[in-house]
């Protein structure tokens, strides 16, 4: 591939988080999803794995711009994806309110993977780094209030 067609498909991928794509309640994520978090979760983990090991090298940023690009298609499926423990949150303000907190840690994971893309790109091994360990933290965040 090359950095001109990968600048592409990482600008192309940095305009296709739709608001629209993002389900208005949880209880429409719920019946709305053909498939689950958890799958998604796990795709994104096969990509995560193949991807943190070759950030440091510069001859696997086009690898890793592909992956970034990857990552953020599942982001935005994620985003209107069921939270399955936010079944168990009865009162239904406090659970739309969790609802739009995943929301927005989704939003902000699908903007650092945006930037990984830029750093891989502008070959800046110290940028992308930084970006994943950001993406990282934000995992862990969001894995211990919503998994």
């Amino acid at each position: 591939m090359t950095k001109k067609f990968i600048l592409v498909l990482a600008l192309l991928s940095l305009l296709s988080l739709p608001q629209a794509n993002a389900s208005s309640s949880p209880e429409d994520a719920c019946v709305a999803s053909a498939q689950t978090l958890k799958q998604v979760m796990k795709d994104m983990n096969v990509i995560w794995k193949q991807l943190e090991p070759q950030i440091a090298d510069p001859a696997a940023n086009p690898d890793s711009v592909a992956k970034s690009i990857q990552l953020q298609q599942l982001t935005t499926e994620a985003l209107s994806l069921c939270v399955r423990k936010l079944e168990k949150v009865t009162d239904p303000a406090a659970k739309e309110l969790e609802y739009l907190e995943y929301q927005k840690m989704v939003r902000h994971l699908f903007t650092l993977e945006g930037d990984l893309a830029k750093a891989l790109l502008a070959n800046d091994s110290a940028s992308a780094k930084l970006t994943m360990d950001a993406m990282k933290e934000l995992q862990k965040i969001g894995h211990k209030r919503f998994k």
